[in-house]
């Protein structure tokens, strides 16, 4: 079945769809799924999934939204949802469609041509100074919209709990959770979290430095979080690179994982909010250090970092750990914390030796605490196919650990050494580069490996 007839077919029961608005809608989906391949405009490929909770939500939307001409701002619309079906369904909305990201943004502009009643803005939802009838998100929440005076009226989208349109429980047709309507939000009424969804846990470990380990937990996160996904880095190494990758300057007095692991200080306390929209930030400084030492007398001293990720588990997607360079009680703890392991590996000589060293120590994790610790993926960074050795090594990898090494491969750049000193991730820093596009596909490729694993589980019940 085709997008146009499947959509027709999904939406029939709430409402009837125009020739003209079909092949509007049609024409976006195309465009999308050919800019996806580059922009991780969404997470969702299967058509089904993006009929039903992309587009269907968006045009469900405005059946419920009064009706006049009303002004719309869509925050971090990424792809333009809600804000483009909306604008398309509803004529006498003037709609305004916000992205922070400059290719995304793009995007959105070469989307909306057609359309007279939309309007693009690249900005951040912190920085935009205007005013809306209503403001229609699946990237902010109603408490920053109404503290910050942008509006009174607030619908919200989430893959979770559905759309949000104030007080009165309307259920949706697509097995999210329900519609509710009114002019201020309630918080005593809002939707109660589902306790089983709770963020997937990957430590990014090598025991070998220099592997890219950091990089790649600034960048993939901030690949993750461009999928509109709410994404945890955790830095766990006392050097602190990630804390400065991102930006976050250490003060003396800041408030860092250290105090969480030893000090009995609540993790939201220490959670810092980056430049990137929806990655957030557990600290490290040199302080940590001690506490390698400090855990050795502590009851279950292998499993404190996991207790205290439980405290804020479900307010995540992912929770990314950017391990020490060192087989400690570090990293050992997040190992036990993790559902699963991302091993950099840069393609040279001893490549093997160390990675050897790494996997009997997830099979000692595996077996002394019963923990099946999962290996997310083997992945290949500094990659410079202009050598032999690199090659080689690559090849013997995929060889001896075949489908276990990930097919994206991470190449050696300059603009990726870079961009940490800009405190910035590639993407905000040169999305436009090798790197940048290499992060991307190492999002989407865990996404899918995911949703692979997913359909098998169920599949076997």
């Amino acid at each position: 079945m085709s997008f146009r007839e499947f959509l027709q077919t999904e939406f029939l029961p709430y409402g009837s769809l125009s020739p003209g608005q079909l092949d509007r809608l049609e024409k976006h989906y195309e465009l999308m799924m050919r800019w996806n391949e580059r922009l991780n405009l969404t997470r969702i490929s299967d058509l089904e999934e993006v009929v039903r909770f992309h587009y269907c939500e968006s045009l469900f939307v405005g059946r419920v939204l009064p009706a006049g001409p009303l002004s719309i701002g869509d925050f971090g619309s990424g792809a333009g949802f809600p804000g483009f079906p909306l604008a398309v369904v509803r004529p006498d909305l003037r709609v305004t469609l916000i992205e922070s990201d400059a290719r995304k943004s793009v995007f959105l502009r070469e989307a909306s041509r057609e359309l007279q009643n939309v309007t693009v803005v690249q900005n951040r939802f912190e920085q935009y100074r205007g005013t809306f009838d209503w403001v229609v998100s699946r990237a902010v929440s109603p408490e920053d919209v109404f503290r910050s005076g942008l509006a009174t009226n607030f619908a919200l989208l989430t893959s979770s709990e559905g759309i949000r349109l104030g007080a009165e429980v309307i259920r949706l047709p697509w097995g999210r959770d329900r519609v509710l309507r009114c002019s201020t939000w309630n918080v005593s009424r809002e939707t109660k979290k589902d306790k089983s969804k709770v963020a997937k846990v990957i430590a990014i470990s090598n025991q070998k430095g220099g592997v890219g380990k950091t990089t790649t937990a600034i960048n993939l996160g901030a690949s993750l979080a461009a999928n509109d996904l709410k994404i945890l880095l955790v830095d766990f190494d006392p050097q602190g690179n990630s804390t400065s990758g991102l930006g976050i300057e250490k003060q003396s007095g800041m408030l860092t994982i250290y105090d969480s692991l030893l000090r009995d200080v609540p993790l939201e306390q220490v959670v810092h909010r980056t430049e990137c929209d929806g990655l957030d930030l557990i600290p490290a400084d040199k302080n940590l250090v001690a506490a390698d030492l400090d855990l050795v007398d502590a009851f279950e001293r292998e499993h404190v970092l996991s207790k205290i990720l439980a405290q804020i588990r479900d307010q995540y997607r992912y929770i990314l750990i950017d391990c020490p360079p060192a087989l400690d009680l570090l990293t050992l703890n997040a190992l036990v914390a993790a559902d699963s392991v991302l091993i950099p590996i840069q393609c040279e000589f001893f490549a093997l030796e160390g990675i050897s060293q790494l996997m009997d120590t997830i099979d000692k994790v595996r077996q002394g605490f019963s923990h099946p610790l999962d290996i997310e993926g083997i992945l290949l960074t500094m990659y410079d196919d202009r050598t032999n050795l690199t090659r080689t090594v690559a090849e013997d990898l995929r060889d001896f650990f075949q489908d276990d090494v990930l097919q994206t491969i991470i190449p050696r750049s300059v603009r990726l050494a870079e961009a940490p000193s800009h405190g910035k991730p590639i993407l905000m820093y040169d999305p436009r580069s090798r790197g940048a596009e290499s992060y991307i596909r190492l999002a989407k490729e865990i996404l899918e490996n995911e949703q692979h694993r997913n359909r098998k589980t169920q599949a076997a019940r």
